[in-house]
């Protein structure tokens, strides 16, 4: 049963979803260095010991972006060194999300993001206190978001139905209630619940967590 992976996105890699769109081509569909760009965006990062990891809805806009360009091997290895960077100065920070970082930290974050920016020629600019602003050279705009917009969801993952990175004897009587009709769930903490995979998430369910959670169940 794994952990939880709570989604919150790295402002500086959220750059890198409009970068694409200032590329002029005619090609259609995903080319193999526009995939490995959305595979290192499905990454996740350590932060302040969770994993975060962007937003799905980021990562849907960075491959409709995609779809409409045709970026270079040379664009794509470029972007992903900067990424890697990125990924590591924020590791480095032992905060546990963007919010909870400092306008110094923010800015340089930015300043390494703005290495992968040029690429593909975009500008990004952060406006204190939560705006984050990305255009093309003639600073026609292309991306806005706000810190409070990147917070992101959570992803229930198999068992931690409660979302709290843990798979215990809470999860279970969570199941347990729903089970009887005493809570509602979302679509995403039942199927979180359904550790059987039998397609129901019931007492059943319930019993396996509590059993796991006392070491009885691997």
């Amino acid at each position: 049963m794994n952990k939880l992976v709570k989604s919150i996105s790295a402002g500086a890699l959220v750059a890198v979803l409009a970068a694409s769109s200032a590329v002029v081509a005619s090609a259609a569909g995903i080319n193999d260095a526009e995939q490995r760009v959305l595979d290192e965006l499905n990454t996740t990062i350590d932060m302040a010991g969770t994993q975060k990891g962007l937003p799905q809805d980021y990562i849907n806009s960075a491959e409709n972006y995609f779809n409409t360009i045709d970026l270079s091997d040379e664009q794509a290895d470029g972007i992903l060194k900067e990424i890697e960077e990125v990924e590591d100065y924020l590791e480095s920070l032992n905060v546990p999300n963007l919010a909870a970082m400092t306008y110094a930290q923010i800015e340089t974050m930015v300043a390494e993001a703005q290495d992968a920016l040029d690429y593909v020629n975009l500008i990004i600019t952060y406006e204190k206190p939560d705006t984050f602003i990305i255009t093309d050279a003639e600073y026609n705009l292309v991306f806005t978001a706000s810190i409070k917009s990147l917070d992101g969801r959570i992803v229930y993952e198999n068992g931690d139905v409660n979302g709290d990175g843990v798979t215990d004897i809470a999860d279970a009587l969570l199941v347990a209630r729903y089970d009887a009709d005493l809570i509602e769930l979302s679509d995403d903490q039942i199927a979180a619940g359904d550790v059987n995979g039998d397609g129901v998430t019931d007492i059943a369910d319930a019993l396996a967590i509590a059993r796991y959670d006392v070491g009885l169940l691997n």
